[in-house]
């Protein structure tokens, strides 16, 4: 697992969203958790979401046996299945499964177990939304508080991320592979020794930034923060 601060698709501090996820998750919160879910995984981490809710399960749902042996069963159906929607409606499946049970070991399972089924047109609403102009995506998509340790983080490193959110977002973004993506698509070179990316030629710095430009410099420091998950 990489040890870099890194910006997911909407520019969330990705390690307090793994967190959240799993504070949201054992407080039975479905929509919640989904947004979180959907944020790691339309960021482009697939396997790690799923990881996390499975590690949920296995340490505060031991006792739900035929629950995870059918969520396992999903998880295969969705490194076997070749249609999108179908494939991404299994995380949806796998969280509101979690959610809708109560958290205790002691409790024997049920003889019976009833699972809830999602379809792809119910998470269509955790899909990346195109807001226009881009520069007010933020403030629109980032509608949930992260859930950041009770210790909290101190003032040089709050000014710290402040700085890499307002100055070199895109770099530190570049290693959320959807971000990637989107830079090697439109001639962006990222430098990992020198922490920057830069692109060919100003035409392409110009396209990339008409099509991704959220300017997370000049959002409120209200938006700021909610991204990076500091108070």
């Amino acid at each position: 697992m990489t040890t870099h601060f890194v910006f997911t698709r909407y520019l969330y501090n990705k390690t307090h969203v793994l967190e959240s996820l799993e504070k949201s998750l054992l407080e039975g919160l479905y929509d919640e958790s989904a947004f979180w879910g959907y944020e790691l995984y339309f960021s482009g981490f697939e396997p790690e979401v799923f990881q996390k809710c499975f590690e949920v399960l296995s340490s505060y749902y031991s006792n739900y046996k035929k629950l995870e042996k059918y969520l396992r069963k999903k998880e295969k159906e969705w490194m076997s299945s070749l249609e999108t929607s179908k494939k991404d409606e299994v995380l949806a499946i796998l969280i509101k499964n979690l959610c809708v049970r109560k958290r205790d070991v002691t409790r024997e399972e049920p003889k019976r177990e009833m699972y809830v089924v999602i379809d792809s047109a119910q998470i269509d609403c955790f899909r990346t939304r195109s807001i226009k102009p881009v520069w007010k995506t933020l403030p629109n998509v980032c509608v949930y508080e992260l859930r950041i340790p009770a210790e909290g983080v101190d003032d040089s490193e709050i000014d710290k991320q402040l700085e890499m959110l307002r100055e070199n977002w895109v770099f530190f973004a570049s290693y959320s592979p959807v971000w990637k993506t989107r830079i090697l698509e439109n001639g962006g070179l990222i430098q990992s020794e020198e922490k920057k990316v830069v692109f060919e030629n100003e035409d392409l710095v110009e396209q990339f930034y008409e099509k991704y430009g959220f300017e997370p410099e000049e959002q409120s420091l209200e938006t700021q923060k909610r991204c990076l998950g500091i108070k």
